[in-house]
């Protein structure tokens, strides 16, 4: 869910995602994956194609990122709508 809610914000294919280093559509997965989806570092790291010290990385980017950066906290925040949305419906 935070996958695909995340390449449709960033209107981009998860392949794309998986292969564009320094993008924050990955940077938004992995920090949603982690602390949303209480996935594992394994699991963000398997879906984004990263070692677990990579998604780590990509965390604390994330979090700086949050911090710093409104439009990509609004990114954020459209990407935790849309997942809502979609549990609502199922």
């Amino acid at each position: 869910m935070v996958i695909r809610a995340t390449a449709e914000q960033s209107r981009m294919t998860l392949e794309q995602i998986r292969l564009t280093r320094g993008c924050d559509a990955r940077a938004m997965i992995a920090w949603l994956g982690r602390h949303e989806a209480l996935a594992t570092l394994l699991e963000v790291g398997a879906r984004l194609s990263l070692s677990d010290s990579g998604v780590s990385r990509l965390i604390r980017y994330a979090a700086v990122r949050i911090r710093e950066n409104e439009a990509f906290r609004d990114s954020i925040e459209m990407v935790l709508r849309r997942c809502r949305e979609c549990r609502m419906e199922t």
